[in-house]
């Protein structure tokens, strides 16, 4: 997967309008740890759908995404030292 982001980023940026591509990042990022570059191109892809339109798969995952997210930023706010780690 890691060896694929070159290859999906020349893909976003050579067909914008493919946008399955940045779901396949999305997931790359995601399973990468880069979990904010991830959840902006879920928001990106979801500019061209409705979330409603998303495969069962892709909406735990999401969901999976925006729970980490959440808890990573309430684990930054109650422990301020944590910013300087990252």
């Amino acid at each position: 997967l890691e060896k694929s982001l070159p290859l999906l980023h020349a893909l976003i940026f050579l067909l914008p309008e493919k946008a399955q591509f940045l779901l396949e990042r999305a997931q790359v990022y995601k399973t990468q740890g880069a979990l904010n570059d991830a959840y902006k191109d879920f928001r990106k892809y979801l500019s061209f759908t409705e979330i409603k339109n998303l495969s069962q798969e892709l909406k735990t995952s999401l969901y999976e995404l925006q729970t980490q997210l959440s808890f990573n930023k309430a684990k930054q706010e109650t422990n301020p030292d944590l910013k300087l780690l990252h």
